[in-house]
């Protein structure tokens, strides 16, 4: 009996039910060559995983389990797959002991023997942390990754290489390895051979990234619709820099002498609006803020768009913040469309137009026109309400579709489709509640000006006449 008799029985046997939980989670599915780019250019940590997957099972496969840490999957905003070059559904779970589980349909199935390419790309937000957390004015900023250096998987994995991007080769430390190629501003781990599911091997980096590390805590944005023919876009920004905090107070001398001695700061912020927006305006608590530009940007193979360059009132260094709102109107029929039953149908982007941002706490609100019904919303994962507004000449109030949503970044722009059902004669209910208004006042004003006010006729007064005897 060997190694199955006395003491090593227990051990061997909890190792052998251990080995069979991974076969069977595996189901046949084996990571032939995964390829995985870790992007920490920016304050977003961008993953790209480029699978080769096999099927050595008994039966065709239709779907494949991606797992991400608890710790990895909290910080997750984005997640999509591509079988084959083209988009497919993910669809996630409550976490669990071994991590979170995102199941991706498998478009056709994948036969027994065969392989398949899926490749799965996710964002996460807040997963770089300032170290050390306080730094000067002068200081440049250095933050910590840390994450897996193999693929964590539930499948066997034959081959891997990890790619981690740096923004440049000031690298303060890393996880060394035997098979690592330092390159620039690019490690280069593997390939490592014959992985087994859910290796846990700690990866760390610390690095320098002056990159803006900016953070939306909230996000207000209003998108109301006119039959009239324009469509209203405004934004209720609470904006924070949420980078190492500013230590020992900020120096205007030394700043106007060396700006670019002061590497952790921003001021700029850019967004990218359509080209047809107009009356394009920016202010804060105190007013309007001139420091902005606007132009239409037009790229040789690609849509023309305008470019917005909105600069806040002051700098922005780590732990300080700021408030504003910004708003432009475009043509409705952009974004406005109807369909052969005669409904309208809305597509409007769900999140905040400016870029590199990322969104804690985002509040999406359409206002429709009054008279809208049969409301229907698709495009988004969110949480919805509805309600009514009463604004002016309103009667019953125009319909309002509130989205929620929390840890969104606009990398990956989604957009809102509403549809609904509007007649077009509730568009001239205004003009004539203003018109019959008018006319009440001056048909009461003219019959007003036919009456006289006076309580009745009184006597006619003569004047006196002035006696003609004589004078003394």
């Amino acid at each position: 009996w060997g190694p199955f008799t006395g003491t090593h029985f227990i051990p061997t046997m909890l190792l052998s039910l251990a080995l069979l939980g991974c076969v069977l989670a595996s189901n046949g599915l084996v990571n032939q060559k995964v390829i995985r780019k870790i992007d920490l250019q920016t304050n977003l940590v961008q993953t790209s995983v480029d699978i080769t997957l096999r099927n050595d099972g008994s039966s065709p496969a239709s779907t494949f389990d991606f797992y991400l840490p608890n710790d990895q999957a909290s910080h997750t905003s984005d997640i999509f797959a591509e079988v084959k070059g083209q988009q497919v559904p993910v669809s996630d779970s409550q976490p669990t002991d071994n991590g979170r589980k995102f199941t991706i349909t498998l478009q056709p199935t994948l036969s027994v023997g065969e392989t398949v390419q899926v490749v799965v790309g996710f964002i996460q937000t807040h997963s770089l942390v300032p170290f050390p957390a306080e730094i000067t004015q002068a200081e440049n900023q250095l933050v910590v990754f840390s994450g897996l250096l193999r693929f964590y998987s539930p499948y066997p994995t034959d081959s891997e290489t990890t790619d981690v991007i740096l923004p440049s080769a000031a690298v303060e430390s890393y996880t060394e390895s035997e098979k690592l190629l330092v390159k620039g501003g690019t490690l280069s781990y593997g390939s490592f051979k014959k992985t087994s599911p859910f290796t846990s091997e700690p990866l760390r980096v610390h690095y320098q990234n002056n990159y803006p590390f900016m953070t939306f805590r909230s996000v207000l944005k209003e998108v109301e619709v006119s039959h009239w023919g324009h469509l209203s876009f405004e934004e209720h920004i609470k904006l924070y820099h949420t980078g190492a905090v500013l230590k020992g107070g900020f120096s205007r001398l030394d700043y106007q002498r060396n700006p670019q001695a002061s590497p952790s700061h921003f001021r700029q912020l850019r967004a990218h609006l359509p080209a047809s927006a107009q009356t394009i305006y920016f202010r804060d608590v105190i007013g309007n803020i001139s420091t902005s530009r606007a132009h239409v940007n037009e790229p040789p193979n690609g849509v023309p768009f305008t470019k917005l360059e909105l600069f806040t009132r002051y700098l922005l260094f780590g732990g300080w913040k700021t408030e504003f709102y910004y708003g432009y109107a475009v043509p409705l029929g952009e974004f406005l469309g109807i369909n052969s039953a005669g409904e309208y149908t809305l597509r409007v982007p769900f999140g905040t137009a400016i870029l590199g941002a990322v969104v804690d706490d985002l509040t999406t609100k359409i206002i429709l026109p009054e008279g809208a019904s049969n409301i229907r919303v698709s495009g988004v994962k969110a949480e919805e309400e509805r309600s009514v507004r009463k604004t002016y000449l309103d009667t019953s109030g125009r319909p309002v579709i509130t989205l929620h949503k929390t840890n969104v970044v606009n990398e990956n722009q989604s957009f809102v489709t509403v549809t609904y059902n509007f007649a077009i004669t509730s568009l001239y209910f205004d003009v004539l509640l203003l018109v019959s208004a008018f006319f009440t006042i001056f048909l009461f004003a003219i019959i007003a000006g036919r009456f006289s006010l006076s309580i009745g006729k009184g006597a006619t007064v003569e004047p006196a006449k002035e006696s003609s005897a004589p004078k003394k």
